[in-house]
Parts: C-alpha cells; structure tokens; sequence
C-alpha cells in the first residue's frame, strides 16, 4: 500500500525551487540501466534540478509485452497523482518534465490521465509502437509541450504524436547501426512494410537479445537525447516537413536560423510546431 506525500516523507533533496523531471525507463528493463544513470548524470551536470528515476520494472517485465503496454496507463495515472501530490504540498506550481524511452514514453503519455494541470513537458525517445493507436498513450495532449524522437518505424511508433516531431535520418536507420531488412531507408522516402503488431513484437524480442543489433535504431533515440544534453546544438534540424510518410520528399530546406529546430534538450526553445527531418552524422555522438 503506498505511502500519501506530505511534508514530513518528501526527501530532503527535492526543492520546489528546481525543475523536475522524471525518467522513465522502456520494455523488460530497469532505471538501474548504465544508460539512464548516464541521462541523469547529463541532465544534473547541465542545470539544477530533481530528477526522479521511475521505476516500473515488474510492470513493464511481461514477455508477450501486452500487459506491459496496458500497464503504461497504471503508471503513468501514478506519476501523475505524484505531480499532483508534490504540487499540493509546495502550495505552488512547480515545472514538471517527463522523459521516457519506448513504452516509458508512454507512460510520460498517460500522466494526462491524472495529472491536473497536465506536466510542462514530455520527451518521448521512440515511443513504442506496437499497441498504441495514434491517439492513445503519448499524444500531443499530454503535456503543455511535447517533443518527440522518432529513429525506428518498427519498433517505434513513426506517427506524429506531439508538437514537434523529429525524424533523424527519416525516422530509421540510425548511424552506426548496421543495416536491417526491416523499416525503411529514410533518405528515399521508401514505403514501410506492412507487419502485424504480433510481427513487430517478435522483432522487439529480438532486439531484446540482440541490443547491439536489431534494436539498435531503437535504443538510440536515448542516446540522442543525452547527447543533446551535453550539446544543445548537436542536432539542429533544419527541413520542414509536411508528411512523416514522405521523408525527406515533403521536406524544404529552412534557411532562416530562427525557423530551424533543435532535437532533444533544446527543443522547447523552438517556437515553431511541425515534423523536421534532420541527417545526423556519420560519426559519433552524430551531430548534424
């Protein structure tokens, strides 16, 4: 049973004065991953903040991965009442920022579900993809502002799903990532492959054992956004696209520095809405 907040049980390092952000892990993983205490590292080395590690291991750990994907609703209405909880207990109205990887993008989705107002902001690094409809889970609703990092159209979902929308390499792909049969070479606007949700769960399975391989475009979309971090300036988009179907075919190049946009940390100082493309580069940590 859990604990209400109050006061007296809301650690002694959280301050009302700072922004919060919370980081939510994706599929049959954990917080305790080397590659989230490194988000964290990235994101307390950069500014002052409380940064809330949300641990739903036995909630996202179910193989078949469709309870797991129904269990983003469960915690992510928990997440929410813990925003609302922290905010009745500042007696003020704090900003609050999710981030998620795959189904923790979802769950940073569905804290709209209690959360009253919605957070300040969600990041979703590849939202999953399997499961979810355009309209469930992470939606432009969910936050004030949503920005999103689309890198693989198989295992993540490659429809628009907040106000700003980045497709680096097309949204596939991903340098340094070796080639794979399956989505769609971003640079010629090629057609995806029509695969049933339980295809793409077994391709997830694999990539599952395979981290170095077929879930490689996947799993990067964190990396990007540590990255971005680090260098607010790494990946700056510069097209503007019409059709997330047609990259970069429905794209025009942005010549004005003010109307480009830039992935991950930064991308709310934008104040343009849309879907960019942007090419990131061969070379590691692949700014453009």
């Amino acid at each position: 049973e859990g604990v209400p907040l109050d006061k007296a049980n809301i650690p002694s390092a959280f301050s009302n004065d700072r922004r919060t952000v919370f980081l939510v892990h994706g599929w049959q993983s954990t917080i305790f991953y080397v590659e989230y205490y490194e988000v964290r590292n990235a994101l307390l080395n950069k500014e002052d903040l409380n940064v809330i590690g949300a641990d739903w291991k036995y909630g996202a750990d179910d193989y078949t991965y469709f309870q797991s994907a129904s269990n983003t609703k469960t915690m992510g209405a928990l997440i929410g009442a813990t925003v609302n909880a922290l905010r009745t207990v500042s007696g003020s109205n704090p900003y609050f920022w999710c981030v998620g990887r795959s189904l923790g993008a979802h769950v940073c989705g569905n804290t709209r579900l209690t959360a009253r107002p919605v957070l300040d902001r969600i990041t979703g690094c590849d939202p999953a993809g399997p499961s979810f409809d355009p309209l469930e889970g992470l939606i432009r609703g969910s936050a004030s502002k949503v920005d999103v990092i689309h890198t693989d159209s198989i295992l993540g979902s490659d429809t628009p799903r907040g106000h700003v929308d980045f497709y680096p390499n097309g949204g596939d792909n991903q340098p340094s990532c070796s080639s794979s049969l399956i989505g769609r070479d971003g640079k010629d606007g090629g057609s995806k492959p029509r695969l049933t949700d339980a295809e793409r769960i077994r391709i997830m399975q694999s990539a599952l054992k395979e981290r170095g391989s077929i879930g490689c475009s996947h799993l990067i979309s964190l990396t990007y956004f540590r990255e971005s971090v680090k260098n607010t300036q790494c990946y700056v988009a510069d097209q503007s696209c019409t059709s997330h179907n047609s990259l970069p075919g429905s794209c025009s190049q942005l010549a004005a520095i003010e109307q480009k946009a830039v992935m991950g940390y930064d991308a709310t100082s934008h104040r343009y809405d849309g879907i960019f493309y942007l090419e990131p580069g061969n070379t590691f940590p692949h700014c453009t």
